[in-house]
């Protein structure tokens, strides 16, 4: 956990900044599995007790329960009350990137957290059809294929334009 996060959350908490930190607990490291290991949650969890701001450690994968967190986080900043955090339990069911095979994880570990899926505990609680998600996983895919021949067809940018965009005034 780097200092920059927590003077980050020590600023916001002093100045009642209408600002909601979300955290995605993805419980891996690169090539390091971290289940059993609670340290990096602790760290991330333990920041509100220093900071003085409202914390909680939820359920990532449950749709219903990330969304009404984050209204009563949004209520709670517009309020003029402060910051607060919200981690997002969730795991990465792949490797970090195209060169990482996630091998550092036994199969039996990944299988359980697919069948806990954001998409399919959400088709279980009635809310999305099995046709609804296929549906939602072809348009990603278009979108995702689409985007890709884009940039794979454009220019590289001119290197007058490295920094655009970066930071906002």
């Amino acid at each position: 956990m780097s200092n920059d996060f927590h003077n980050t959350t020590h600023v916001e908490s002093r100045s009642r900044a209408e600002l909601r930190n979300f955290i995605i607990q993805s419980s891996t490291l690169l090539e390091i599995s971290l289940s059993g290991l609670v340290l990096i949650g602790l760290l991330i969890s333990i920041v509100p007790l220093i900071q003085w701001m409202p914390g909680l450690f939820i359920d990532g994968n449950d749709v219903e329960t990330v969304y009404k967190t984050m209204q009563k986080a949004v209520k709670h900043a517009r309020e003029g009350t402060g910051p607060s955090i919200v981690e997002c339990k969730t795991y990465r069911h792949h490797g970090h990137n195209g060169s990482d095979p996630g091998t550092y994880r036994p199969p039996e570990e990944v299988e359980a957290w697919k069948a806990r899926d954001p998409l399919i505990l959400f088709r279980d609680k009635g809310y999305l059809t099995e046709k609804e998600r296929k549906e939602i996983e072809d348009k990603v895919e278009q979108e995702v294929q689409a985007a890709c021949k884009f940039a794979a067809e454009s220019p590289y940018p001119e290197a007058s334009e490295l920094m655009d965009d970066i930071f906002c005034d």
